[in-house]
């Protein structure tokens, strides 16, 4: 009986060192990251928006039209874009879609401030992209890299 009531109290001691241990890399992904976005703020014409999320307009299209919305959920547009992690190592290539950030926050505050035309380069914190779950191929707390081209928007 000693002995399980032993056993019952190292358990949880256990699993919680395990738990620290393996989320300790996470933690220094989520250091990086915010280091990585101070730094970025000191790059000439990057402006930082209330979210966190900084952006630098790599082309203006001045005679582009903004999205036409009641609500930023409801902009239907077309990019091309790109992903990066901070290190520079490609994410994902040149793709073009329709409506191709709805799995992902960071599109709310940025598609409906660019031109149809106009190219940005978007750093996004870790809570407006995959946040701290991460998911397939990017792990929790990751700053991302974004360069995108909006095609067109409604």
């Amino acid at each position: 009986m000693i002995r399980i009531k032993k056993l019952l109290f190292i358990i949880p001691f256990l699993v919680l060192t395990l738990m620290l241990s393996c989320s300790k890399d996470y933690y220094d992904t989520k250091d990086a990251g915010e280091n990585f976005l101070i730094e970025v703020e000191n790059i000439e014409g990057v402006e930082k928006l209330a979210s966190g999320i900084r952006y630098k307009i790599l082309f203006d299209n001045k005679h582009g039209s903004y999205p036409q919305y009641a609500e930023p959920n409801e902009i239907s547009y077309k990019a091309k874009y790109s992903t990066r992690f901070i290190d520079g190592t490609v994410l994902t290539e040149e793709i073009e879609g329709v409506n191709p950030f709805s799995d992902v926050t960071f599109w709310l505050d940025v598609i409906p401030r660019m031109r149809v035309g106009a190219k940005w380069r978007v750093w996004v914190p870790y809570d407006y992209v995959y946040g701290e779950d991460g998911t397939s191929g990017v792990d929790p707390y990751t700053v991302l890299v974004y360069d995108i081209e909006l095609i067109q928007a409604n």
